[in-house]
């Protein structure tokens, strides 16, 4: 299951980017270790690809519903 690009403008391409980026924007001190073990933790645990995700027919804005590439799910 691939998610990217990550935050409303798409501007973070990768789960680590995305990662940095909170952990810079926290203004904690941490390694590129640190950025490693969250994203393996997040890959490992926090991902249940085991259903197919729930899409509603219409979304509040109007905007079209974005379609998933064949292959993608």
């Amino acid at each position: 299951m691939s998610t990217e690009p990550y935050f409303h403008n798409g501007s973070i391409t990768s789960m680590s980017g995305a990662i940095r980026h909170e952990l810079e924007q926290s203004g904690m001190p941490f390694t590129d270790d640190d950025v490693r073990l969250i994203t393996l933790f997040i890959n490992k645990t926090l991902r249940d690809e085991t259903q197919e995700a729930i899409r509603p027919p219409t979304v509040p804005s109007g905007l079209p519903l974005p379609i998933d590439p064949p292959g993608s799910r």
